[in-house]
């Protein structure tokens, strides 16, 4: 996949042996594994992975929080199911742009990869910032996708909310800590 980043910072939805497609992205889930991938190994990647893997990482974040945030709004959005990964999950019934729990909070976590990356790299207020910007996404999140007892997806256009039938928005308890016991 990093390889194959488009010059804006996005995944492609898919790669053979004769075509990429750039139609649909990825959920960011790639900063969360590798955060979770770097805890796990005996010995640390080497210095030039580690920068390969900053700068692709940083610049998916990056195409998410600029090319997939609506104009006066905070939270990115899905443009398609596809994007997501759950092509025909009920939380899509609201239409799109779809502002959902769960790609926000993996917005999250990879900013917070990209915070100790940035650390390790001795790049010390490039941490900060992201630290800064995993921090205000989430307090976006919360504020506006918390509704009753749960994170809920919203459109980004009417704001109208809905309660789906999907296991998707739930995917914002990997957040952990974050949480309070009440979410």
């Amino acid at each position: 996949m990093v390889d194959q980043q488009d010059e804006f910072g996005c995944y492609p939805d898919s790669i053979n042996d004769q075509s990429i497609t750039y139609s649909f992205s990825k959920p960011p889930v790639h900063g969360w594994i590798f955060g979770e991938m770097l805890k796990r190994m005996p010995e640390r990647p080497s210095h030039a992975m580690m920068e390969t893997m900053y700068a692709s990482l940083s610049g998916q974040a990056n195409w998410w929080m600029t090319h997939r945030v609506l104009a006066g709004e905070e939270l990115p959005y899905y443009l398609h199911g596809n994007d997501s990964g759950w092509d025909n999950s009920t939380m899509f019934r609201v239409g799109v742009p779809l502002e959902a729990p769960d790609l926000s909070a993996l917005l999250v976590l990879q900013m917070e990869c990209l915070a100790e990356l940035a650390k390790e790299l001795s790049r010390d207020d490039e941490a900060k910032e992201w630290q800064s910007r995993a921090d205000k996404l989430f307090d976006a999140m919360h504020k506006t996708l918390w509704e009753d007892d749960q994170f809920v997806p919203r459109n980004g256009i009417s704001g109208k909310t809905i309660k789906p039938m999907s296991l998707v928005p739930w995917l914002a308890i990997i957040l952990g800590e974050r949480l309070s016991a009440e979410e």
